[in-house]
């Protein structure tokens, strides 16, 4: 990973096993969404209704960044077979939901 991408990610991480896997918020309604997929030839993020590809990062590593809203629904989509995140901080129904940190209620 370039310098330049690390400043724009946000991160000093060389590497990409480095940064978390999941789904991560920016902050900008948007989302990092990354999955460790070695053997995938075809690896999309669905979300909602739609798939979208994901680019690899290396070592096995692929990501994206897509508008994302706290609840909404999403699946790894690898080889063209629809896989729940295995990295969720919350699952329901064999489905992945977003969730933003901190955002229940003390």
């Amino acid at each position: 990973m370039t310098a330049e991408l690390r400043e724009a990610l946000g991160t000093t991480a060389e590497y990409p096993w480095e940064r978390p896997l999941g789904a991560w918020p920016r902050g900008d309604h948007t989302c990092e969404f990354r999955v460790w997929a070695p053997r995938a030839e075809s690896v999309a993020l669905r979300l909602g209704r739609d798939d979208l590809p994901m680019e690899p990062a290396g070592y096995g590593v692929y990501e994206t960044v897509a508008p994302a809203y706290h609840g909404d629904d999403y699946w790894f989509v690898l080889n063209g077979r629809r896989l729940p995140d295995p990295a969720s901080r919350w699952q329901a129904r064999g489905l992945a939901h977003f969730l933003l940190p901190n955002s229940f209620d003390s």
